[in-house]
């Protein structure tokens, strides 16, 4: 180093009672300010106390009284720590709430993914019924021309008819359905003998085979009927 250059740092600057240049520690115009103000004081404190404004550690120096501070070095520091703490706080929401979002992402996939379910429905089917009543028909018998003034005397008279087989005469004193039954058979003869007329509400005339014949010889059965003129033969049946 040259001797001009040992000259310029060993020299004494002039803006500080220490020997050492503001502008050479690289401080900022109002720091140099500031410790310009402050630099009697301080000259004076050191002078009164016991070191003598020596460097704390004994080394040969400028005294410690000379370096600047970290708030003269770095008057923003409470700023920068506020920004960092801010940041901070803002990184912590950022995520959380980037979090939130993602999770509810999820869940509407997961939501619109998933099929809906259909309740089933179970119909019974209708079962119609339809009841049909049966038409009644009513059925007029004709009453014959010729009612007879007792049954038993209606019941003889279809009987001697059948015998003689005189049909318009029978159709005179009985029904047709009687007259169809006799005379779809032969007249037996000395086997249809009269066996008399219940009297009950319904009268019957019966005849058959007299006593002592063959107990498998048919039965004939006269229903009679009596109507305003008279009586008739309603039905006839041929029993075994």
């Amino acid at each position: 180093m040259s001797s001009a250059g040992l000259a310029m740092v060993s020299a004494p600057a002039a803006t500080g009672s220490s020997g050492w240049s503001s502008s050479l520690l690289g401080l900022p115009p109002s720091v140099e300010r500031a410790r310009a103000e402050q630099a009697p004081t301080a000259d004076a404190a050191l002078a009164a106390s016991p070191s003598g404004g020596a460097s704390p550690s004994g080394v040969a120096g400028p005294a410690w009284r000379d370096l600047p501070t970290m708030a003269a070095r770095s008057p923003n520091v409470p700023i920068v720590r506020q920004w960092q703490f801010w940041g901070v706080v803002a990184l912590v929401v950022f995520v959380v709430v980037g979090g939130l979002i993602l999770e509810q992402g999820k869940t509407a996939v997961a939501t619109a993914g998933s099929s809906p379910t259909t309740p089933a429905t179970t119909r019974s089917p209708v079962v119609s019924t339809t009841t049909s009543s049966a038409p009644t028909t009513t059925t007029t018998v004709a009453i014959p021309p010729a009612p007879q003034p007792s049954a038993e005397i209606a019941a003889n008279a279809l009987i001697s008819s059948w015998a003689e087989g005189n049909r318009p005469v029978a159709l005179s004193v009985a029904t047709t359905q009687a007259v169809d039954v006799l005379f779809a058979v032969s007249y037996p003869g000395g086997l249809a003998t009269d066996r008399g007329c219940s009297v009950a509400a319904i009268v019957v005339c019966t005849y058959g085979p007299p006593g002592g014949a063959s107990p498998n010889d048919p039965i004939y059965s006269l229903r009679v009927e009596q109507a305003p003129g008279g009586w008739y033969v309603d039905s006839a049946q041929i029993l075994g």
